[in-house]
């Protein structure tokens, strides 16, 4: 998760597309 946001431009992005990325995760590890 680190390493996305730090090639993430913006904060407020990083904010939707970290939740999505979470999500993908979550779902993809389950």
């Amino acid at each position: 998760a680190s390493r996305a946001v730090a090639t993430l431009p913006s904060p407020t992005d990083f904010s939707l597309e970290e939740k999505i990325k979470l999500a993908l995760q979550y779902f993809g590890g389950k």
